[in-house]
């Protein structure tokens, strides 16, 4: 299966959490309305992922 250089930038390892892939955030209204989506690798730091978004 073939990679590439999108799908290899988002793609990271928490170590913290055990976990490889990615983390997805997403924001929504009050009635559940998607606003802004963000996908980060795993490996980015939890408080300052929060802030760029």
């Amino acid at each position: 299966m073939a990679k590439d250089a999108a799908t290899e930038q988002t793609v990271g390892f928490d170590a913290g959490k055990l976990i490889k892939g990615r983390k997805r955030l997403v924001q929504t209204n009050t009635l559940g309305n998607v606003l802004i989506r963000l996908v980060l690798p795993a490996n980015a730091v939890d408080g300052a992922a929060t802030i760029a978004f």
